[in-house]
């Protein structure tokens, strides 16, 4: 009995020094930087970009401030419900930051557990303002899609030295449209004419023959 007992005693002993001692020891030595990322799904492939240039960037500087960067994984399988699931889960492993996620959609959805779980989190890619607004420890590092259309007007305005202009975009693209309302804002703005985008044309999503929308642009009066 007193062999059985000491076994058992050595086995809980070594789950105990598992579970708590080394793990302290780990998160002592380590940086960990939390993935999150649709690795599969309809954006996995858009997504690879960006997972590439984060492995890029560990491969080149493995360690930061004498400790090991650690990257951990959580796909959020470009679907806003496995999204919700994935920064949970990812959440709970307590890395130092996180980076991502490409599409803005699931970073918005990931904003809240972030904020509530205060670890700082860098959206490298997202253009939406919604997915920093009002949340404290998300940081985005591209320009917003209103910035982007702004400058686009200031292209035609001061560039091409146009006073009116046409727009083609995608149909249900939240980030087009926000980029499309900053676009003709400037426009009807700078030439105070408030009919200024003689041409609105819009196309589905994959959709590859645009002669339709282009002939319509060309005979507005539009120029290239």
């Amino acid at each position: 009995m007193m062999t059985v007992v000491g076994l058992a005693g050595c086995t809980t002993f070594d789950n105990f020094k598992e579970a708590f001692l080394e793990k302290s020891k780990s998160k002592d030595v380590t940086i960990q930087i939390g993935i999150f990322e649709p690795m599969s799904g309809a954006d996995r492939k858009a997504a690879e970009a960006e997972i590439a240039g984060i492995e890029l960037a560990n491969e080149v500087y493995p360690n930061a401030d004498g400790k090991i960067v650690e990257l951990l994984y959580s796909d959020n399988s470009s679907d806003i419900s496995a999204a919700e699931t994935a920064i949970t889960d990812l959440i709970s492993k307590k890395p130092d930051i996180i980076l991502g996620s490409y599409g803005s959609v699931y970073s918005m959805v990931a904003g809240s557990y972030i904020n509530d779980a205060q670890i700082p989190a860098i959206a490298i890619t997202n253009s939406n303002p919604l997915v920093t607004k009002n949340y404290n420890y998300y940081f985005r590092v591209c320009y917003v899609d209103s910035n982007q259309g702004d400058l686009l007007a200031r292209y035609v305005l001061e560039y091409k030295k146009e006073s009116v202009a046409g727009v083609m975009l995608p149909d249900g693209d939240d980030a087009a449209m926000a980029t499309t309302t900053a676009f003709i804002d400037r426009i009807e703005a700078e030439t105070e004419n408030d009919d200024a985008i003689i041409a609105y044309e819009k196309y589905k999503p994959g959709e590859k023959d645009f002669s339709e929308q282009l002939e319509s642009i060309r005979n507005s009066g539009v120029k290239s």
